[in-house]
């Protein structure tokens, strides 16, 4: 729970948050943010079925996940939040395709915040944005830095 008034560095709010909602109610803190909050791209994710289906109702943006044990949600969202539990990519270059097609935003979740490696699974990542010329994936990464470089620099 949010302690105070929550505020936010301008310089934060010009890149992409997502805002991981881990109590139902919390989202209701940050009300005085909210035009600041769509403005800047942040979204909220992994909220309980009932306070997704509020927050999108409320018009915030929020995004819908999948992972290899859970088809995706289907509350209109711009975002979708992709995740593997498992450590490996388990969706086809098809499959996120159709997901950069459906959404402004495909956000993977790297292996290593599971404790798994993640330098193979960034390597078929970036073959498959490649392969199918996406635009619109990002990647939700313990290693920023890194990951802009090798996907940045990576042949």
């Amino acid at each position: 729970m949010l302690q105070g008034k929550p505020e936010f560095s301008r310089d934060l709010l010009r890149g992409r948050i997502a805002l991981n909602i881990k109590s139902d109610d919390s989202w209701h803190q940050l009300a005085g943010l909210w035009g600041e909050l769509i403005k800047s791209g942040c979204f909220f994710f992994d909220g309980s079925g009932p306070t997704m289906i509020a927050v999108s109702s409320s018009g915030l943006p929020c995004a819908n996940r999948v992972s290899e044990y859970e088809e995706p949600s289907t509350l209109p969202a711009s975002y979708l939040w992709v995740d593997a539990f498992e450590g490996h990519v388990w969706w086809t270059v098809d499959q996120l395709a159709v997901w950069c097609h459906n959404y402004e935003l495909v956000v993977v979740v790297s292996p290593e915040l599971h404790a798994y490696g993640h330098l193979e699974f960034w390597q078929i990542l970036h073959e498959m944005i490649r392969a199918a010329q996406l635009s619109n994936v990002g990647i939700c990464t313990d290693f920023p830095d890194e990951c802009a470089y090798f996907f940045g620099g990576a042949s």
